[in-house]
């Protein structure tokens, strides 16, 4: 599919159609931009959407009790803040109602260390594959994925290519359980989207077929082992802490003293730095906060550096 929020909005309408019900949860955890394609895609629609809080403390997702009337429960893990979500505790309610559980899965390398979705439960995962080789290009193109149980197979977007043979036997491929919406009934279709994400596909192919498991664990490793550093050395900055205390991967939330966090961002890029993601446009009550993340290529000289402006900034 397009990219990671239109293959959760995809998801979303999977869910719809199988359970016929109506309402959707979505974890406030999911990325801000996500949530603005799934807005889009349900206007007008008799889809109702309701937002899951977070826990202030922990920043994990705080799931109520599920009604019988909600088609799905959509979280991200780890989520836009961060944390790692619990994930089979949110399947399990989920399920307890007959709703599906989704989840969202915004840097897919993070699955060499962490458990699947499909391991704790969830009915659907999707997400960016973005992260797998596939470089930012001032904003994309970018190449969505998708799966789903065997039992939800008929339900999924786009086209299943499938293995086959021709009439002289020999070893082919084509596409297969197509629903003939697609075609000729467009407005019952569940998806639309006919854009060419080969190219961004193949790239990411070409990506995992070089990095293969031991490549994706040891660059997984990596950013978690350098975010865990950076998180330990910001931390022990006067004026700077660490607001919510839940698990996280390779990126966390900071708190800057009061009053500095944009000007501190501003003095980092004029050191060559792009520093940290402002957190109060799309969540108010973390005025003074960013996000932070590490990668597989983040050093720890670079780390050293970041600490070291960081002091410095503030002092200025």
């Amino acid at each position: 599919v397009y990219d990671g929020g239109t293959a959760a909005a995809d998801a979303i309408l999977m869910a719809v159609a199988q359970t016929r019900r109506s309402k959707v949860l979505i974890s406030r955890g999911l990325h801000p931009q996500i949530r603005e394609v799934i807005a889009t895609y349900l206007a007008g629609s008799s889809i109702q959407v309701e937002e899951i809080p977070l826990d202030p403390k922990t920043g994990q997702t705080c799931l109520p009790e599920v009604g019988a009337d909600v088609a799905a429960v959509l979280v991200q893990n780890p989520n836009f803040l961060g944390i790692i979500e619990d994930g089979p505790s949110l399947c399990q309610k989920a399920h307890s109602s007959g709703a599906l559980a989704i989840v969202e899965v915004s840097d897919p390398v993070c699955l060499a260390l962490l458990r699947s979705p499909g391991e704790y439960g969830a009915d659907i995962c999707c997400g960016d594959a973005q992260s797998l080789g596939n470089p930012v290009a001032y904003g994309g193109p970018y190449v969505g994925f998708l799966a789903c149980t065997n039992k939800l197979m008929r339900r999924i977007p786009g086209r299943l290519v499938g293995l086959t043979e021709d009439a002289q036997g020999r070893r082919g491929f084509c596409l297969t359980l197509q629903a003939r919406e697609q075609h000729i009934r467009r407005e019952k279709a569940s998806s639309n989207i006919c854009s060419n994400q080969a190219l961004c596909a193949l790239a990411t192919t070409i990506y995992l077929s070089l990095f293969r498991p031991v490549g994706l664990k040891k660059a997984a490793v990596s950013s978690l082992q350098s975010s865990a550093y950076l998180k330990e050395q910001v931390s022990k900055l006067e004026g700077f802490s660490l607001p919510l205390s839940g698990p996280t991967y390779n990126e966390f939330v900071l708190r800057c003293p009061q009053g500095t966090a944009a000007k501190l961002m501003q003095y980092l890029a004029c050191e060559g730095i792009q520093g940290g993601y402002l957190l109060e446009k799309d969540y108010p009550e973390m005025a003074d906060c960013v996000l932070l993340c590490c990668t597989e290529l983040t050093k720890k000289a670079q780390i050293d550096e970041l600490i070291s402006i960081l002091r410095n900034g503030k002092e200025a």
